[in-house]
């Protein structure tokens, strides 16, 4: 055997491993290139396998959302049916500060509404 890696030293082996002197370290090396190869096809697969998983769990996280998109719908209008309902039945509720503040301005003016409004109640 030489005395030098013809085409230089395997990235996998440490520096001081020299040439193989004997076929049996030839065998050995050879050995140790090919399992060092199956590990790099390995760490491929496995990249490539969690990024399928990740498009999978994308897919999933897609389809809770149009699930949920669906039960919002439902809930929205569940809100309207109350609301037709509470309408209908002649109970009145107040409007929240935020709504009050918008129809009749500084809030003065908003309690003086709701005050008036309490006298129908």
């Amino acid at each position: 055997m030489q005395g030098e890696w013809p085409g230089g030293k395997p990235q996998f082996l440490p520096d001081d491993v020299p040439p193989p002197a004997t076929f049996e370290e030839a065998d050995c090396l050879m050995g140790l290139a090919r399992t060092a190869r199956d590990i790099q096809e390995t760490a491929k697969r496995l990249a490539k396998q969690r990024a399928h998983e990740c498009k999978l769990r994308a897919h999933m996280y897609e389809m809770q959302a149009k699930k949920a998109e669906s039960r919002l719908g439902e809930a929205e209008l569940d809100i309207g049916r109350t609301s037709l309902a509470v309408r209908r039945s002649g109970c009145f509720a107040y409007p929240s500060p935020a709504v009050a503040m918008a129809r009749y301005g500084n809030a003065s003016t908003a309690a003086a509404a709701l005050d008036e409004i309490s006298l129908y109640i």
